[in-house]
């Protein structure tokens, strides 16, 4: 017997990168702190998708994803910040992705995800 291994997926061809968006785990207090510092097109879309619920919420969402410490990480854990929070870094990551000519061949969102996925 002639040993044929079974593949186990088919190749693809041409570009295949897949970006996948989470779902509401809530993102680290000052988790967006080296980006911002070092990639103006990151920066820029994160203060502007913060910048849409600027004064809609109790606290602003941008010092969540750029400060650190207990009382950051207690807020950035509750739904109302966590959520937003979550959405505005992951579109502020698609435009610095895309920025450097990256486009995805396909998009996948779960739960809260689905936001960033749609607008990629």
């Amino acid at each position: 017997m002639k040993n044929n291994p079974t593949p186990t997926s088919t190749p693809v061809h041409g570009d295949s990168r897949i970006w996948m968006f989470t779902g509401q785990g809530a993102p680290l207090a000052g988790s967006a702190q080296t980006l911002y510092e070092t990639d103006p097109v990151f920066r820029q879309a994160l203060e502007q998708h913060t910048g849409f619920l600027s004064g809609q919420l109790d606290v602003e969402l941008l010092s969540l994803l750029l400060e650190s410490g207990p009382a950051v990480a207690s807020q950035l854990k509750q739904t109302q910040y966590a959520q937003p929070a979550m959405v505005a870094l992951q579109l502020a990551q698609t435009a610095m992705w895309q920025a450097r000519g990256l486009r995805p061949a396909l998009v996948l969102g779960h739960s809260i995800g689905e936001f960033a996925a749609a607008a990629a």
